[in-house]
């Protein structure tokens, strides 16, 4: 092969710097010089050992810089945002950098997906950080950043109030991982189980292995309780008078979803009149702690109605959905 040829062939199949030299004797060198670290090694070395590209009359033939190469970068699953050198993309790219030349890859994490779908990122294929530099290698090279399917864990309490779960409600699982659950009831209630895709509905301390987005429920009862009830006070004018009714849980369970269910007025004295209870009934009062209280109002228009009239006033009331009842009668009440 003719030194020239030679020369043909390291710039287009190899990409190398190199350089041709005669020696003014008729010998030849040839000397090769790395395009990254420019460090020369003869492959015929001359007989006064110099470098080819040192020698006054060489004649030195250069390739160019090592040939653009494409490269790939994606994500796993596809479809997620990720950025090279800046831009943002959120398909597949296929860069073509020079070889030896530096690039910025990076993502985010996480990146939403569908309603109780996030996706975690996990690495990159060449195992550097969520955003890193790289050089561009000599050969076609992908880069992907995969992440891990986490879906939704959803937690209840029923009812309000009853109790606590952990973890708390939005949380994230990664796919085909199990999560524990814990129930516990709060003073006056007792776990009564679960609802949803749990391992043990029956036991306060289960799991439940995470598929997809799942919602989970503990369930809780009111344990056995009493109720007492008393007006606290009067306010307001004639034609919009409003008594204070005050519930108390006497416990040892809790009065869930008490209320205050009718209110009756019976004229003892006075010239005779027709008091008109303006506010629907039955009155809410809401969730009662054991030993604790809470209020609720009854209006009544006395329009018509003497001051100095009396009645007998009684109002009944319940909480667990009827299972706690209770009544009292109060006599000789003014408006």
């Amino acid at each position: 092969m003719m030194i020239g040829e030679v020369a043909d062939l390291l710039i287009r199949d190899y990409g190398v710097y190199n350089a041709l030299s005669t020696d003014g004797g008729g010998s030849v060198s040839l000397a090769m010089e790395d395009p990254l670290t420019h460090v020369r090694s003869l492959v015929n070395s001359q007989s006064n050992g110099a470098f080819a590209r040192e020698v006054a009359t060489s004649l030195a033939v250069f390739a160019s810089s090592m040939t653009n190469v494409t490269h790939t970068v994606n994500t796993s699953p596809s479809g997620l945002s990720f950025s090279v050198d800046g831009s943002a993309y959120t398909s597949a790219q296929s860069p073509t950098w020079s070889y030896g030349s530096s690039h910025t890859i990076a993502t985010t994490s996480p990146q939403p997906g569908p309603p109780g779908t996030q996706y975690s990122f996990n690495n990159w294929s060449d195992t550097g950080a969520i955003s890193h530099s790289l050089s561009g290698g000599a050969s076609s090279t992908t880069y992907t950043a995969n992440f891990d399917t986490q879906y939704q864990v959803a937690t209840a309490v029923s009812p309000a109030g009853a109790g606590t779960v952990t973890p708390a409600t939005g949380s994230y699982a990664t796919a085909g991982s199990t999560v524990g659950l814990q129930a516990a009831a709060n003073a006056g209630y007792s776990f009564q189980g679960w609802t949803g895709p749990v391992a043990n509905p029956a036991n306060a301390s289960t799991t439940a292995t995470v598929t997809g987005p799942i919602s989970v429920t503990a369930n809780f009862t009111a344990g056995p309780t009493g109720l007492s009830g008393l007006i606290t006070g009067k306010s307001g004018p004639g034609n919009a008078r409003t008594s204070t009714i005050t519930l108390t849980n006497l416990g040892p369970g809790a009065a869930n979803a008490a209320s205050i269910n009718s209110f009756t007025l019976t004229q003892t004295s006075g010239a005779a009149c027709t008091p008109v209870i303006t506010s629907p009934l039955p009155v809410l009062v809401g969730n009662i702690m054991p030993s604790a209280s809470a209020s609720g109002s009854v209006t009544v228009d006395f329009t018509g109605c003497a001051p100095a009239n009396r009645y007998t006033v009684a109002f009944t009331y319940s909480a667990n959905a009827g299972v706690v009842t209770g009544s009292k009668t109060l006599y000789n009440q003014f408006q």
